[in-house]
């Protein structure tokens, strides 16, 4: 731990921190899984932004349900957290040489959802 103490990482402001910790409500949930992109690979569990939008009725409350208990609980699950990593060939580059590719980690929706919430917070 004393080698973190000596990084100068940027930290949040109390305003930004405040923003974060409040309290999730459905309607904001559900705002951040409509403006996730369309069209993107899923992750591991294969379910993509458009069936959490296209369900939200029926799942939305599962959903916020399950990202209040991972708060609480210190985390998401590993199913959850799981990323699949795909290496993709670089434009024009040698498939033999391993600098010409380039990690894609492919997260589940539910965790993207997630992210966006709290990118949305900090806008």
């Amino acid at each position: 731990m004393v080698f973190l103490n000596q990084l100068r990482l940027p930290q949040l402001s109390g305003t930004d921190s405040s923003h974060l910790e409040r309290p999730i409500l459905l309607e904001e949930l559900e705002k951040a899984a409509k403006t996730m992109q369309k069209g993107k690979s899923p992750g591991i569990d294969g379910i993509p932004p458009e069936f959490y939008v296209t369900f939200w009725e029926h799942l939305g409350p599962f959903l916020l349900d399950m990202i209040v208990f991972s708060i609480e609980r210190g985390g998401f699950s590993r199913d959850v957290n799981t990323a699949l990593i795909s290496l993709l060939l670089k434009k024009d580059k040698d498939p033999t040489d391993c600098s010409s590719y380039r990690p894609l980690s492919l997260l589940n929706s539910d965790l993207k959802i997630f992210a966006k919430l709290l990118a949305r917070r900090l806008e």
